[in-house]
């Protein structure tokens, strides 16, 4: 687990919920190359950008498959339709977000 303090914001309504999702902070080892891993990736204004490896998933089936128009599906969101799973998703697509990490 990457150290540092989360605040969580209470989601309860809104524009936050549908189809959707929310993002996690799982991304693209290297966005670049759609072929490399998913890890889990903080970005600081003090220490830069961490990374570190999943221990857990929870892929939607057929996940992650890197099939938007938009460009290469270099994040993580979850779906909110199908309990949460996973699904890998073009980075500037708008997703709310529930946690970000404190430094």
């Amino acid at each position: 687990m990457i150290a540092g303090t989360f605040s969580c914001a209470e989601v309860t309504s809104g524009s936050c919920f549908g189809s959707q999702g929310f993002w996690t902070a799982g991304a693209l080892q290297n966005p670049s190359d759609a072929t490399s891993s998913f890890v889990w990736k903080m970005t600081t204004v003090n220490r830069g950008t961490r990374q570190q490896s999943f221990d857990y998933t929870k892929w939607y089936p057929n996940q992650p498959d890197n099939n938007s128009p938009s460009g290469t599906e270099a994040c993580v969101n979850t779906l909110d339709f199908s309990n949460y799973e996973w699904n890998d998703k073009y980075c500037y697509d708008t997703v709310c977000y529930i946690c970000e990490l404190e430094e």
